[in-house]
C-alpha cells in the first residue's frame, strides 16, 4: 500500500484544519473544495501528490467555499474570529501534509 496523506494547517484558535473535495462530475454539479476539522472527512490524497500539482495548494483555497453555511456555524461562529481573517489565514498558511496509514483506522479514514 502506498502512503497516504491528508493536507492540514493548524490554525491558533480552531486547531487543525484540513482539506476537503467532493467530486460532484457524476450527478453534474459542481465539484465541492471547502475545510474541515473534522479528519475523517478530509480528501487522502498520494504522499507524492504535490511532485504532480504544481500550483494546487493555491488553486485549492481559490476554490474553497467560504461561504458554506454549515462552516460557517461550526467553525467560524465558534471560534470568534472573522471570516476575513480565517480567509486571510487560509490563503498565507503553510499547507502541510499529514500521514494518515498509522491512524486510518483510529480517525474513520477510508481510502478510495
Amino acid at each position: 500500500m502506498s502512503k497516504k496523506v491528508v493536507v492540514c494547517a493548524a490554525h491558533s484558535v480552531i486547531g487543525r484544519v484540513y482539506w476537503k473535495y467532493t467530486y460532484e462530475g457524476d450527478v453534474n454539479m459542481p465539484d465541492y473544495f471547502g475545510l474541515t476539522t473534522d479528519i475523517s472527512s478530509a480528501v487522502v490524497l498520494d504522499a507524492d501528490w504535490r511532485k504532480y500539482q504544481v500550483r494546487i495548494t493555491e488553486d485549492f483555497i481559490y476554490n474553497v467555499d467560504f461561504d458554506n453555511d454549515s462552516f460557517k456555524v461550526n467553525i467560524m461562529g465558534s471560534s470568534g474570529i472573522s471570516a476575513e481573517e480565517f480567509i486571510s489565514w487560509a490563503y498565507r498558511t503553510t499547507w502541510e501534509n499529514l500521514c494518515v496509514d498509522a491512524i486510518a483506522g483510529d480517525a474513520r479514514i477510508v481510502y478510495d
